[in-house]
């Protein structure tokens, strides 16, 4: 299948943040730490997961600042390797949020996978503002938009407060896709 659908409980302990694929600036990359320092100041009641399979000149720093905080943070976990699917699917059973800190050009003029990941899974994703296309395909309230580092941080806290309404609407947009997926019109546009 080319996407699988997971159901998310509702009830949960702890919200994982979750970064997910290649480490370039154009995803968001380089943000990473600063977000991370912002969340872990005035929340301790997270977890966050980094997976990257590898970095070029323009990462590489943030990787090692990222390897830097893991160590003295408990609440963050680096996975830094290519994942088969089984692999990839648990990360992605296991976030709840997702912040998609890409340049807002970049999100506009691609079709970025981890969006339909993020579908699929009952993930709430914070997207850049301005992204129309990702507006159009999510439901309302399904998803929280920002357009710095300091807003992704607190439209954390915001998915926190009423997560069970919120997933409530990215149960809908899963819905949604998998109907899509259904009918068949989904895969020309992925082929």
């Amino acid at each position: 299948p080319i996407f699988n659908f997971y159901e998310r409980n509702v009830t949960l302990k702890k919200h994982i943040i979750g970064f997910i694929g290649e480490a370039r600036v154009n995803k968001g990359f380089n943000k990473i730490p600063d977000l991370i320092k912002i969340i872990n100041n005035s929340n301790t009641d997270i977890k966050f997961i980094i997976q990257f399979s590898g970095t070029d000149n323009s990462t590489v720093k943030t990787a090692n600042k990222l390897y830097e905080l893991s160590k003295h943070f408990k609440n963050i976990k680096i996975i830094k390797k290519y994942c088969d699917y089984q692999e990839y699917r648990k990360i992605l059973q296991d976030i709840t949020i997702m912040p998609l800190m890409y340049d807002t050009d970049h999100m506009n003029n691609t079709n970025s996978g981890i969006v339909y990941s993020c579908i699929s899974n009952e993930i709430i994703p914070i997207i850049p503002k301005d992204c129309e296309y990702l507006k159009s395909i999510l439901a309302d309230n399904s998803f929280r938009e920002a357009d710095n580092i300091e807003s992704f941080a607190k439209n954390i806290n915001i998915i926190q407060n009423d997560y069970e309404n919120i997933l409530k609407n990215a149960k809908i947009s899963s819905k949604n896709f998998s109907k899509i997926i259904d009918n068949g019109s989904m895969i020309k546009n992925i082929s």
